[in-house]
Order: structure tokens, then C-alpha cells, then sequence
């Protein structure tokens, strides 16, 4: 299978060609180093190996053509490869230092958290912080997600709730008031679900309040790691959300929007 790439410009024209021709045309180029790469990642004709290739060479021009192709033939693998590596290890490991000294502030220690990776999760947030008036993190599984959402800038609140093989239980880790959520948009934020139990009771919790409404967002997909998701939850939650559910195309948008403000925090 060959997969369309746009090339260089000429004129006002845009030279399209394949993965493929190029990878064929690549031997013939001399003995460019950078050429050789990317012949020898084109030539497999996948678009994970040319991923792969071109974010190691730091070319983010051609890895926005890869995730564009990707989410075309629904290629999830190399999309995830291609914005990865489009945002970069600098970025990621200051959005794990940040995440670090956030949670501390709340009383969590480094190892007792999950960093999940970062561009899913930030895609997410900055298509959804605006959607909700606050956001409740699930500890510790919710906690990445929760930091995401509050650095684009909806306040969050953080809750530890345990049901998996013991009596049920729910906390309030940071101080809440009930107005905090009568007639708000709530969104919880949560790794993952197993049964749905500990989902079953933060939603009985925030009912009481009386929201406008409370929806759900996980950071892995149902069925990718775990179980599929249990249909009673679509009873109570308005919606659910997780990254297969989103577009990776405005990813460059949502790198600038994430380095920004993590500058203004960090400098980067």
C-alpha cells in the first residue's frame, strides 16, 4: 500500500508523490545521510517505519503529513508514534517535573504516581477544559489527567474513591463546598475502569449536588488495556470520553497551546 505525501511546492503548485517513490528514488540521491534514512524508512512502505525516520530526524512538517495520512486509513499506531515524537522529550519531561511538583503539593509522592503519555492525554484537555465549569480528578489513577486539565486552565478537584475487593469509600483530598458543583459541568477524570464500581460511586457523590451534568474522561481507550467499558456507566454519565475519540490533526495547536503555558510556569 502506498500512502500520498505532499512535497515540496513549486510555484503554485504542490508536487504530490508516495511514500513509496520516494523511498525508491532515495538510493539514488548520493551519499546524503538524511536521504539514506528516509529511503531506507519509505522503502518498508509503512508509515510507522517513515514515523519512526522522520522524528528522529526532528522533521515535524513531515510528521504532521504522517498523522494527516494516519488518521485518514485510521493508522492509530503511527499516529501515536508521529505525535510523539512531534512533541518531544524536552516538553515531556518538563510536563513530568510539573506534574511531579503538583501533585506533591497535594500530598502525593513521586512514586505513587502514573505519568501517562502526554500527547493523548493534552489532546484531550485542550479539546475539552472549556466544555466544563470543574473538573474532579480521581486519585491517583486521575491525577496526570486532573494536572492537564488545570494547566489549560479549568479548575480541578482532587477525590480519592477505592471499590475494588473493599467496602466502598470516597474522599475529598483538596476542600470543596457544595456550590463548587450545584448546577456545574462536571468532568471526572480517570485512567481507566475496571468494573466501574469506583466510577459508580464519585458519580453518586457528585449527584448530590445537584450538577447541570457529569461526564466522564479516561485516558486509555476501552478495550485497548482493559476490559470494554461497563454499559451501565452510559446510564449515568452524560458522556465519556477517551483519546480515540479525538482527532490528532490539530496536534501542532495543541503543542503551542501546552508549551505555552507550561513556559509561563516552567520556562522552557
Amino acid at each position: 500500500m502506498k500512502y500520498l505525501l505532499i512535497g515540496e511546492s513549486k510555484g503554485q503548485h504542490a508536487d504530490q508523490t508516495t511514500l513509496g517513490d520516494i523511498g525508491n528514488q532515495a538510493p539514488q540521491q548520493g551519499g546524503n545521510p538524511t536521504i539514506r534514512k528516509i529511503g531506507e524508512a519509505l522503502n518498508l512502505n509503512t508509515l510507522c517505519s517513515a514515523a519512526i525516520k522522520f522524528g528522529k530526524l526532528g522533521d515535524k512538517e513531515k510528521l504532521l503529513e504522517i498523522i494527516r495520512v494516519g488518521e485518514a486509513i485510521n493508522d492509530s499506531g503511527a499516529v501515536d508514534i508521529a505525535v510523539r515524537y512531534f512533541f518531544g522529550k524536552k516538553v515531556i519531561k518538563t510536563a513530568k517535573t510539573g506534574f511531579e511538583k503538583w501533585a506533591s503539593e497535594k500530598g502525593f509522592q513521586s512514586q505513587d504516581l502514573y505519568f501517562l503519555p502526554l500527547p493523548q492525554a493534552a489532546n484531550m484537555a485542550y479539546h475539552l477544559w472549556e466544555d466544563y465549569d470543574i473538573g474532579v480528578g480521581v486519585a491517583k489513577g486521575g491525577l496526570f489527567l486532573a494536572y492537564l486539565f488545570d494547566l489549560f486552565g479549568l479548575d480541578t478537584k482532587i477525590a480519592e474513591a477505592h471499590a475494588h475487593n473493599t467496602e466502598p469509600t470516597f474522599k475529598w483530598i483538596d476542600e470543596v463546598s457544595p456550590e463548587d458543583f450545584h448546577d456545574k459541568r462536571i468532568v471526572v477524570l480517570e485512567r481507566d475502569v475496571v468494573t466501574g464500581n469506583t466510577a459508580r460511586i464519585v458519580y453518586e457523590e457528585l449527584k448530590k449536588y445537584d450538577p447541570k451534568k457529569i461526564d466522564l474522561v479516561l485516558h486509555n481507550n476501552p478495550g485497548s488495556i482493559l476490559s470494554e467499558l461497563p454499559e451501565y456507566l452510559h446510564s449515568l454519565y452524560d458522556d465519556i470520553h477517551y483519546p480515540g475519540k479525538f482527532s490528532c490533526l490539530n496536534i501542532d495547536k495543541v503543542l503551542e497551546n501546552l508549551e505555552n503555558r507550561l513556559n509561563r510556569l516552567y520556562s522552557i
